[in-house]
């Protein structure tokens, strides 16, 4: 048995389009934010809103799957993962600890393409 789990789950929307790029090793990994809105009603009948940021990034599959299926902003995305900590210092020599969700899975995805560019206004052919 297990004595200690982390362990993530959020449902939310891209913020901002994926961001891919390469490890100095060469791995590929993505990165991202999610924003996960939660509502209530107050005792006095108003509705409250609040939305937290989750910064994300994944490796390997999860990649591939980001690409394959054109995940961008405004995408309804779920994930499972786990919370990582990345230890830094300022330039000034201050610690810092910045957190991640480290994507495991998405167990479910909106999956909607990006709809194509409009076309150079210099391709655009003009009747006579």
């Amino acid at each position: 048995m297990r004595l200690s789990l982390n362990h993530t789950r959020i449902r939310g929307r891209l913020g901002q389009d994926v961001e891919y790029n390469e490890s100095k090793s060469g791995n590929p990994y993505a990165r991202f934010s999610v924003a996960v809105t939660n509502s209530w009603k107050t005792k006095h009948g108003d509705y409250r809103e609040e939305t937290d940021w989750f910064p994300c990034v994944a490796f390997g599959k999860i990649v591939d799957d980001l690409k394959r299926h054109e995940i961008c902003k405004g995408h309804l995305v779920e994930i499972d993962g786990r919370m990582q900590s990345s230890k830094y210092e300022t330039e000034d020599g201050k610690p810092l600890t910045s957190w991640a969700l480290k994507v495991d899975d998405i167990a479910s995805v909106h999956y909607v393409k990006k709809p194509p560019p409009p076309p150079p206004e210099d391709e655009v052919t003009k009747s006579d």
